[in-house]
């Protein structure tokens, strides 16, 4: 079972699939994709859950990252970003690349360089708290290069085709729970 096929189902459903042998534990967010092999990926019970409940789907999904609760009503999109979100800054990470070896990078350095600068940025959202969009503002020099790309992404949409892709994500995570 990859990653994606559990999105929108309930944890209960995805344990009967597998043979697990107890009960149905709560609905619940995971993300077992790739990320979840280096202990990144991102799992979420809801919180009306019993203590019993959440000590067991803590337990099953400690392997896979960060564990947060998150109601009910959120779960679909938090599925949206947390499961789906990889994809696409994998894709955005892939053409940084392309970008740099049009550039004349050799493409494992520039694979490197593109990566280690996803990793540190994530790193600064997570641990300073900060909003992104004052972190890109801190980086942006006046007339500077950095905020000639961003103005070129923007007149080319990124913000918007990012959001479009996690709401279709979601939407597409809806109708599969209705199964």
């Amino acid at each position: 079972m990859r990653g994606g096929d559990i999105a929108g189902l309930l944890i209960r459903q995805a344990r009967l699939q597998r043979d697990w042998s107890q009960e149905g534990l709560c609905r619940g967010i995971c993300a077992p994709s790739y990320l979840s092999k280096i202990e990144q990926g991102k799992a979420a019970p809801s919180p009306e859950v019993t203590e019993e409940q959440l000590s067991d789907f803590l337990t099953l999904m400690s392997a896979s990252g960060r564990l947060e609760p998150l109601e009910e009503h959120l779960i679909d999109a938090g599925s949206a970003v947390a499961g789906c979100g990889g994809a696409f800054v994998s894709l955005f990470l892939e053409a940084l690349a392309d970008g740099a070896v049009t550039c004349g990078l050799p493409r494992d350095k520039a694979r490197r360089y593109a990566a280690q600068m996803v990793l540190g940025s994530a790193k600064l959202v997570l641990e300073s708290g900060k909003h992104p969009g004052a972190l890109k503002d801190a980086v942006c020099s006046p007339g500077g290069s950095t905020i000639q790309g961003v103005r070129v992404l923007e007149e080319h949409g990124l913000r918007g085709a990012v959001m479009d892709a996690v709401l279709a994500a979601y939407d597409k995570t809806k109708e599969m729970g209705k199964g």
